[in-house]
């Protein structure tokens, strides 16, 4: 569904103890999509590739799709309606799908999509780039931060490496816990980063 979604009927909680105890006591939200009409919606044309519309094209339904892996835990995800991607990683613009994330109705962060294209003078699309910068990652269960991270992971994958994702994902979990540890602050933001031939992600049927 392209445009705006329907407004919430409940606050944010904003204090560590009401984010805490709704990630332990309540409940998933229904998403609301709000898809941008198109790619080049509030964007600077003349930067969008030809793989940045053929990626964009072929993940109109990802956030559907990714919410059914993720239907049996809290985490959620909701697409917003602008196709510039505003992660922390980025110094330069660049454009695909950007998602908020949920756990119950606590929104934690960002998943941001974008086109991986080879370096070819005809270039064409590789698979994809999968960003995600998740705000009070040490509140959550480890079962449910790992599963949801190994959910990005096989999206992004090719389906034969989920192994050596598996490794990343236990790194990225243990440099978080350790810079956090290290910081002594719960409340500092994860960031992972995943890409690859997307098998899952983008539909082979074009």
């Amino acid at each position: 569904m392209f445009g705006r979604g329907k407004k919430r009927d409940y606050e944010q909680p904003t204090s560590p103890d009401e984010i805490r105890k709704e990630i332990e006591a309540g409940f998933p939200i229904e998403a609301n999509h709000q898809q941008p009409v198109s790619i080049e919606t509030g964007a600077i044309a003349s930067l969008i590739m030809d793989t940045d519309r053929e990626a964009f094209a072929r993940t109109a339904d990802f956030g559907t799709r990714f919410n059914m892996k993720l239907k049996w835990g809290g985490f959620r995800i909701e697409e917003l309606p602008h196709s510039e991607l505003r992660l922390l990683h980025q110094d330069s613009p660049a454009y695909g799908r950007n998602f908020s994330v949920y756990f119950n109705r606590v929104k934690l962060g960002r998943l941001a999509l974008e086109a991986m294209a080879n370096s070819s003078v005809q270039a064409h699309l590789d698979g994809l780039y999968f960003w995600l910068d998740l705000n009070y990652p040490t509140m959550l269960e480890y079962g449910d931060i790992r599963s949801f991270l190994l959910d990005i992971a096989h999206a992004a994958s090719d389906g034969n490496d989920m192994k050596d994702r598996a490794t990343e994902v236990d790194r990225s979990l243990t440099m978080c816990l350790w810079n956090q540890i290290r910081a002594r602050n719960e409340l500092a933001v994860m960031t992972f980063a995943q890409n690859g031939a997307a098998m899952w992600a983008i539909p082979r049927n074009h």
